[in-house]
């Protein structure tokens, strides 16, 4: 029996207070470098948590 547990993007170590220090980036705003550094209220980076069984009889 094996079991594992996989974490993908779970921990942001910054000290930013919002909820993504990536956020406010789409193609419009990194461009024109109008917004850059302005956070504009977009989802969060997606978390991905794995966890499984594996059972070789």
């Amino acid at each position: 029996m094996r079991l594992y547990l996989s974490l993908q993007n779970f921990f942001t170590i910054t000290n930013y207070s919002g909820y993504d220090p990536e956020g406010g980036r789409n193609g419009a705003s990194e461009q024109s470098g109008i917004y850059q550094g302005i956070d504009m209220a977009t989802y969060p980076t997606a978390k991905t948590v794995q966890l499984g069984i594996n059972v070789t009889l």
